[in-house]
């Protein structure tokens, strides 16, 4: 039997245990995220008097220990700004009846979990004295689109935008060559295809009330942060460096991404690794420059950037591979 029949069959009996494993993998690595999901040092506000917001704290804390991180308010003017700002999801407002202030744009899973608790404090509280419970009151600061009332198209765009990046850089390491060349297609490749996203994630599918420009050039940076890193990694490392940082974006980025839950959901440090890579930055991006203008940008902005200019600095480095690309330019 020659050599190479000799490694094929050995690759033959491998390959079903690699498959395994690889799908095994892949099951944890996407599924583990939701299965582990839980509130854990959630942001959410109280405005009422000192000692009742402080008992309601302890409360929170004795149901769900760790579940929310309780800041008190003086008043429901704080609290909206605050909510507005992005500091806290939503607001429990305690007076003669509970009410809460919520923003479903910032996750609506999260929404809902302080609807559920202004519900179960204003039964308590009104039960004691005897009193029918009405319908709670909730002020929504920050709605999604009516079109995507629930955030399912924001949610489901992620994996399309995941690919684009990829598919981005590997037919731009894959099929050109010359830095300049790679450059230059990256670049308008990312401007036009986050345009296409930005009308088909905005005026086709209403899923983006904002800007449509402001729109698709957060979509382009988005795309230019998964294509230029790759193509610099090609560059430097070849396919095994290209495979790194693809499987970083892939495997990682993408379940935590905190797009369907919030970072704070995952487990230990997670949730901020998250915010790290491209795709849960941008779409962090997003939410606020479309449902919350006065919220801070700065933190997902450096993000983008830093993945952006890295790769840039990384593609001229002068190694033998990248002076010959660069001298066929």
């Amino acid at each position: 039997m020659s050599t190479s029949a000799r490694l094929q069959q050995r690759f033959a009996l491998a390959m079903p245990v690699i498959h395994a494993t690889l799908v095994t993998l892949l099951l944890f690595l996407f599924t583990w995220p939701a299965a582990t999901a839980e509130p854990r040092d959630v942001p959410i506000g109280v405005v009422g008097p000192a000692p009742v917001a402080d008992q309601i704290s302890s409360m929170l804390e004795m149901r769900q220990p760790g579940a929310f991180d309780v800041t008190v308010y003086a008043s429901s003017d704080e609290a909206t700004e605050a909510i507005q700002n992005r500091e806290i999801y939503g607001a429990i407002l305690l007076g003669q009846a509970v009410e809460v202030q919520v923003a479903s744009a910032a996750n609506p899973a999260v929404s809902q979990l302080i609807t559920s608790l202004g519900d179960t404090l204003m039964a308590g509280s009104l039960a004691q004295q005897g009193v029918q419970v009405p319908t709670l009151t909730v002020t929504e600061l920050a709605a999604l689109p009516d079109d995507d009332a629930r955030g399912m198209v924001l949610g489901s765009a992620s994996l399309p935008v995941v690919i684009g990046g990829i598919a981005l850089g590997a037919l731009v390491s894959l099929r050109l060559r010359g830095a300049w060349t790679q450059l230059s297609v990256v670049g308008t490749s990312a401007l036009l295809s986050g345009s296409a996203l930005a009308w088909g994630m905005g005026p086709a599918l209403g899923a983006l009330s904002g800007n449509y420009w402001t729109n698709a050039i957060t979509l382009a940076a988005i795309l230019g942060a998964f294509g230029f890193p790759l193509v610099a990694a090609h560059r430097l490392a070849g396919l095994g460096g290209f495979g790194l940082v693809a499987a970083t974006f892939f495997l990682l980025g993408n379940p935590l991404s905190g797009i369907s839950l919030p970072p704070e959901f995952y487990p230990s440090v997670w949730g901020q690794i998250g915010q790290l890579m491209p795709l849960g930055a941008g779409f962090d991006l997003l939410k606020s420059l479309n449902f919350f203008e006065s919220a801070s940008t700065q933190a997902p902005l450096w993000v983008l950037g830093t993945w952006i200019l890295v790769a840039l600095a990384l593609w001229f480095i002068p190694t033998r591979k990248g002076r010959e690309t660069l001298t066929a330019a």
